[in-house]
């Protein structure tokens, strides 16, 4: 009986260390799980923080993009209207050096006879009208070209606005999917603090609802994370198939654009083709009228020679204008070979002129190169 006694109370004391032992052990478990809590939640927090700053730092991006965007679009805005001004300047230099031309040509053909002045004032107005229309042809070539530019600097903000929404709609995933793994992570901490409390409530049974507690949390973990990869997943297929869409709708404007483009640039060839011929038939019948008003006057000037032969010499030199006849009065030979002189250099500039107008509407040279080299042709003695 003694015997007894002792084994029951070596195996009482047993079970009260036990008992001690397995409180210890399940406060020690309950104590690393909430550190482990605790230090989730932690990582949480700055998780959440790195997302927020992210964020901002998209959002500053994104707010220099557009500032970028507005600053070069302003510059071009701003070089139209210089190329526009320097085009205005570049006219009234025209109109006021064919003013002075046409006044010294007023001037010479005041001393000539009325047959010269009448030639001169022709081929005079023909090369203004000539000018005139080269100046609208290369206006209606620049207003394109600036058509053209405004097209493409639209398509250019659609492009960069639908790229905008589609990092906002993979942003808003991206913070769903956040938030989502947020709840599951509080969902989970809360989880193992019920578990941890319902432990310590529970002491007597503490290895028990312990391993309980851990295989639920497992469990829930492997849920959460199914939850998670699976939300993930979704999200990001959405956001692809946002980019997709928003990708494929630009390739589509900008496509558009394109034959859009293409099809005003065959206008304007079509048009400068057809002004072109407009202005060789205008040529043409502008060249025939003053051959034919140069033989009326040839032949005016031979029956008026042959009907007063005593002046037959005074009238003889301005009919006849070859460079190495001499008329016999001092008076008609300036104003014979005045109209010569000043009619000699500006025939091949204006010849120059057109040809560098063609190839710039044949798109050979580029708008700069079309004006530098007409200010080139222009700025010639």
């Amino acid at each position: 009986k003694v015997q007894m006694d002792a084994d029951k109370k070596v195996k009482a004391e047993a079970d009260r260390v036990a008992k001690i032992e397995a409180d210890k052990k399940a406060k020690a478990d309950a104590d690393r799980k909430a550190a482990d809590a605790r230090a989730q939640l932690e990582a949480q927090r700055k998780a959440e923080a790195d997302a927020k700053v992210k964020m901002e730092a998209d959002r500053k991006a994104r707010d220099a993009a557009d500032a970028q965007a507005k600053a070069e679009s302003k510059i071009r805005q701003e070089a139209e209207k210089k190329v526009a001004a320097d085009a205005e300047a570049r006219r009234q230099a025209q109109q006021a050096e064919a003013e002075a031309r046409a006044k010294t040509a007023a001037d010479l053909a005041r001393q000539a006879k009325a047959a010269a002045d009448a030639r001169m004032e022709t081929a005079r107005k023909a090369q203004l009208e000539a000018g005139r229309q080269a100046e609208a042809q290369a206006k209606a070539k620049l207003e394109m070209d600036r058509k053209a530019a405004a097209e493409s600097e639209r398509l250019a903000r659609l492009k960069l606005e639908e790229e905008r929404k589609a990092r906002e709609a993979q942003e808003a995933a991206m913070r769903k999917s956040i938030e989502a793994e947020a709840a599951a992570q509080k969902a989970l901490a809360k989880a193992k603090v019920d578990a941890d409390l319902k432990a310590k409530a529970d002491a007597d049974v503490a290895l028990k609802a312990s391993m309980k507690a851990q295989e639920d949390a497992v469990r829930f973990e492997r849920e959460a994370a199914a939850l998670r990869v699976k939300m993930e997943a979704a999200a990001k297929v959405k956001a692809d198939a946002d980019a997709k869409r928003a990708a494929a709708d630009a390739d589509r404007k900008a496509k558009e654009a394109v034959e859009a483009q293409k099809k005003a640039e065959a206008k304007v060839k079509a048009d400068a083709e057809a002004a072109k011929k407009a202005d060789a038939k205008k040529a043409a019948e502008t060249e025939a009228r003053l051959k034919e008003m140069e033989r009326k006057r040839a032949e005016d000037e031979r029956k008026a020679a042959a009907g007063k032969k005593p002046v037959a010499p005074a009238t003889v030199p301005p009919t006849a204008r070859p460079p190495g006849t001499k008329a016999p009065a001092a008076v008609t030979p300036p104003s014979t070979v005045k109209p010569e002189t000043k009619k000699g250099p500006v025939k091949p500039k204006e010849q120059r002129l057109k040809e560098l107008l063609q190839l710039y509407l044949t798109d050979k040279i580029t708008p700069r190169e079309y004006h530098q080299q007409r200010a080139k042709i222009l700025a010639e003695p």
